[in-house]
């Protein structure tokens, strides 16, 4: 399974193109659809923390991934946004804007009603993924597919 390209605008201000610009050799991805998953989102900042501190190549993104909507939406989700969510070292967060249905298809995402946690490869192959907050079986299971990436096949965790 392939990520798909998408425009994204970051809360500093980037804008970005991924899968292309994406900057780790092992990126991880968390997807967001609404307010109230940011606390899952929270609970894997430290585990990735620690990821990205011990493992090489290691690169962070978060996603808020909202429907197409007017311009005028567009700027107060913005504005939302950076008041939702405050910067966290070494973790680039960005807007994703988009159709819902292709960008969950794309995933195969079945639920907007969780938070998703992926991997991703540098050339966009999406090599794990995992359905709401960390714990320790899905955090020993990132780790251990980052230790040992095999781009032939997806692992889910649920």
């Amino acid at each position: 399974m392939r990520f798909p390209t998408l425009s994204v605008s970051g809360i500093d201000g980037r804008s970005l193109t991924l899968p292309r610009d994406f900057s780790g050799r092992h990126n991880i991805v968390i997807v967001a659809f609404a307010r109230e998953q940011l606390a899952q989102m929270t609970s894997w900042h430290l585990a990735l923390d620690e990821m990205r501190d011990s493992l090489n190549g290691v690169a962070v993104y978060q996603l808020f991934v909202v429907p197409l909507l007017p311009y005028w939406y567009q700027v107060a989700q913005d504005v939302l946004l950076r008041r939702m969510v405050s910067a966290q070292p070494g973790i680039s967060t960005f807007a994703v804007r988009t159709d819902l249905n292709e960008f969950n298809r794309a995933l195969d995402i079945p639920t907007v009603a969780s938070m998703y946690t992926l991997l991703v490869s540098a050339e966009g192959e999406v090599l794990w993924r995992s359905q709401g907050p960390c714990d320790t079986t899905r955090y020993v299971s990132l780790k251990r597919s980052i230790r040992k990436v095999e781009p032939s096949s997806v692992t889910a965790v649920r």
